[in-house]
C-alpha cells in the first residue's frame, strides 16, 4: 500500500497546502509506485491510497473524492479510507451539530458508495457490515467492463 500524507502525523494538519491537490497527490503516488517497481515490488502487489484526512483540508478531501478517477486511471487498486473522518463531521455539523465519530456512519456510507462508483476497489472502514453492504450495493450499479 502506497499512501500519500503531507508532513508527518504531528504536523500533517498544520495548514496543508497544494498547488492542485489532485495533481500533486497523483504525481507523488506515481513517483512512489515507480520507485517501488524499480526496487523489485511486483506491479500486481501495489495498491495506492490518496490519504484522505492525512495532510488534507476539508476542501482537499472533497476534491480527491470528486476526482477519484484521476487515481483509478493510474491502473493500481485504489484504497479509500473515509470512515468516520472529521471532514464528515464538518459536512453534518450544519444539520446535526457536532457529531461523535461513531455517528458518522451514514456519511461514511455515502462517501464509500461514491468511491466505489468512481472506481475504488479497497475500502477501509470501522463498521465492516455496513461497509460490505455499501460496497456490494454500489458495485451492483457499476456496469460490467468487457
Amino acid at each position: 500500500m502506497i499512501m500519500h500524507m503531507q508532513g508527518d502525523p504531528s504536523t500533517m494538519q498544520v495548514a496543508p497546502t497544494y498547488d492542485d491537490v489532485v495533481d500533486d497527490v497523483r504525481a507523488f503516488l506515481t513517483r512512489q509506485c515507480l520507485l517501488a517497481i524499480e526496487a523489485g515490488i511486483r506491479i500486481d502487489a501495489i495498491a495506492i491510497d490518496p490519504g484522505i484526512g492525512f495532510g488534507k483540508t476539508f476542501d482537499h478531501n472533497l476534491a480527491i473524492l470528486r476526482d477519484l478517477e484521476a487515481f483509478t486511471h493510474l491502473g493500481y487498486p485504489v484504497l479509500i479510507g473515509t470512515s468516520r473522518k472529521g471532514f464528515l463531521g464538518t459536512i453534518l455539523e450544519p444539520i446535526r451539530g457536532t457529531t461523535e465519530p461513531v455517528e458518522r456512519d451514514g456519511a461514511t456510507a455515502a462517501t464509500l458508495a461514491a468511491a466505489v462508483l468512481r472506481g475504488a476497489s479497497i475500502l477501509r472502514v470501522h463498521n465492516v457490515p455496513l461497509g460490505v453492504d455499501v460496497a456490494v450495493t454500489a458495485k451492483a450499479m457499476v456496469p460490467e467492463r468487457s
